[in-house]
């Protein structure tokens, strides 16, 4: 009887370890902040490098082409036509990236990395549709 209140203590104790460490893993991506749009400065004169144009193009392949469609080329529903983003509004874009757009777009703030928003930003202005 001893040895098996054992293994059910043994077993309790492992599943509380394994709930607590998965807390303290959540609550440290809690603490970890958001890029704020004043910490993302994108020039909007320079030419981007064709290696952030090429990172760019990945992330929106996984985060932004179920809405805004394949190579931002998305027939019908109300996702915003990105090669029609104003290639001088850098701050406009980091804005409805991060903060999101009401109930059409979600904030990605808390998702994407500064680098992220920047590449994202190069992708989008390397396929203005004035290009």
């Amino acid at each position: 009887m001893h040895k098996s209140v054992a293994i059910v203590s043994s077993k309790l104790f492992l599943v509380l370890g394994l709930a607590a460490a998965l807390a303290a893993a959540t609550a440290r991506a809690d603490e970890v902040p958001a890029p704020t749009e004043a910490a993302v400065h994108l020039d909007a004169a320079t030419p981007p490098a064709p290696e952030q144009v090429a990172a760019g193009k990945s992330i929106f392949g996984r985060q932004c082409a179920r809405c805004h469609g394949f190579n931002m080329v998305k027939r019908g529903g109300i996702a915003f036509d990105l090669r029609k983003f104003p290639p001088d509004d850098p701050d406009r874009f980091v804005h409805s990236v991060t903060k999101g757009k009401g109930r059409n777009m979600p904030p990605w703030g808390s998702v994407l990395s500064m680098t992220d928003i920047q590449a994202l930003w190069a992708y989008v202005r390397s396929n203005h549709e004035d290009q």
